[in-house]
């Protein structure tokens, strides 16, 4: 997809304030020249993140773990014991010979997991959703729209824009100003059907100040922030999306090539003519290739 070197540092980043002590942890000779932040909505809630203090630039070097805890292991003999996992599906995926060779048992049992790229397969989840299996995570946005309804889960409500959330993203965009990081700021999409479910509850106003608000501080370092929240935007549809607030690589690709057509830096990274002839044949509507 980009014609440069890169690195995703998905499941890094949990709150606002996370961002800048994270790139802090990084040594500078290692700093992107271009750098994509993701903005979830939520971030902006001061009711799912009252943004009380921030982690240490080591807090990533420590987390690390090659051994499970006790916790972890316990769990996993308790689901083993109660045959939760199916055994010859999962011998399969340990052979070393297979196409995609799987570390880890969550991998090995729901082919999903992190890809040397630092991108996320969602392997039996596309399954599901191809074969449209109830079972599937988030099927038709259920546990989304209960999400929702009880205002929990990063679905909190919210009338205003928390003003620390500008403060920390402020202190980000200046110091990626200073150390020469062109940064790309996205507020990624909701589900159509989960964008309509939150306007009816009217109890998510602080969504409409995000961009707004956000906008303003992009500007003052000629940066870029595109609010692709709603799918419509860039052509994509829910029949592209994950669940209620993910969508796939097709939706992903979309919005790639909606930035390129409006004259994003990013268009320096990507060959735009190649990434539009793999979304045509695409593997299907969730991801661009079989993996």
């Amino acid at each position: 997809m980009f014609d440069s070197s890169f690195y995703n540092a998905g499941f890094t980043i949990s709150g606002i304030n996370d961002f800048l002590p994270f790139l802090q942890s990084i040594p500078k000779n290692k700093y992107p020249n271009l750098l994509i932040i993701g903005l979830d909505q939520w971030m902006f809630n001061e009711n799912w993140d009252s943004l009380e203090g921030s982690k240490e630039p080591t807090y990533w070097g420590r987390s690390f773990q090659s051994n499970p805890g006790s916790k972890t292991f316990f769990s996993v003999y308790k689901d083993l014991k109660n045959g939760k996992y199916g055994v010859l599906e999962s011998v399969k995926r340990f052979d070393k010979n297979a196409q995609v060779y799987h570390v880890g048992l969550h991998s090995v049992i729901n082919n999903t997991g992190i890809r040397r790229d630092g991108s996320l397969q969602y392997g039996k989840q596309i399954d599901k959703l191809l074969k449209s299996d109830t079972t599937a995570n988030d099927y038709r946005y259920k546990d989304t729209f209960k999400r929702i309804k009880t205002g929990r889960r990063k679905f909190q409500y919210g009338n205003r824009l928390n003003p620390k959330a500008l403060v920390y993203l402020e202190t980000l965009l200046s110091y990626c100003k200073e150390n020469e990081i062109y940064v790309v700021g996205i507020l990624p999409p909701f589900s159509i059907k989960v964008n309509e479910k939150m306007k009816q509850t009217g109890k998510y106003r602080y969504l409409e100040e995000i961009f707004p608000a956000s906008q303003e501080c992009f500007k003052k370092y000629n940066f870029e922030l595109w609010d692709m929240t709603n799918l419509k935007k860039f052509g994509s549809t829910d029949e592209e999306t994950i669940d209620g607030f993910h969508g796939g690589e097709l939706c992903y690709s979309k919005i790639l090539i909606h930035l390129i057509n409006n004259q994003s830096k990013i268009k320096q990274y990507v060959e735009v003519e190649r990434l539009k002839t793999d979304v045509r044949n695409r593997a299907n509507d969730y991801i661009i290739f079989n993996y």
